[in-house]
């Protein structure tokens, strides 16, 4: 499966769940396994995008950029529109 940002195709263990809206985090898929069951696995997933280890460390380095802009501002959700759509 490919990344849903920069389109490569990487080995499964480079790629990662990475959740649209932090706000409706729970968990951390990767810690779920063996853990619960797989409909609560599952409803967590579609909550994520899967993208590559890079996409997902440059996503959580604009979120936080944007936070920290946005505090200042009063809105911490502005980051959201910034994202690639899914398109």
């Amino acid at each position: 499966m490919p990344c849903v940002d920069c389109g490569r195709t990487f080995p499964y263990f480079v790629m990662q769940f990475d959740h649209r809206d932090p706000r409706e985090k729970k968990y951390l898929v990767s810690q779920m396994v063996g853990r619960t069951g797989t409909e609560t696995i599952l409803a967590e997933v579609r909550k994520c995008d899967i993208v590559c280890t890079n996409c997902h460390r440059e996503r959580t380095y604009q979120r936080r950029c944007a936070s920290r802009i946005d505090v200042n501002r009063g809105s911490s959700s502005a980051w959201l529109e910034r994202l690639p759509s899914k398109q």
